[in-house]
């Protein structure tokens, strides 16, 4: 039998709430450092965003999130707002 490849695209649309006073010039200066070049808000929503969409994080409240810590810790939740899929012809 075989194998057919079939591509499809994928929108999710994640609802991510984070306690912005968490994320502290201690903090970015700390996360920057170990991870990733992040200096705004918005990027950090945006890698958590992405993160929840692949399933790397869940919304559990004490899950632990690498580079954050206990998400309740940061004020860090998630809510899918709505999964969309296409299959391209």
């Amino acid at each position: 039998m075989a194998a057919t490849k079939r591509f499809v695209q994928v929108t999710h649309l994640v609802e991510v709430t984070m306690d912005d006073e968490k994320f502290d010039a201690d903090f970015m200066a700390e996360f920057t450092a170990s991870f990733y070049p992040y200096d705004t808000l918005e990027e950090h929503a945006e890698h958590l965003g992405q993160m929840y969409a692949r399933g790397i994080v869940g919304d559990r409240p004490n899950e632990f999130i690498e580079g954050y810590g206990p998400a309740s810790e940061m004020g860090i939740a998630f809510r899918s707002v709505y999964c969309e899929t296409d299959l391209e012809s």
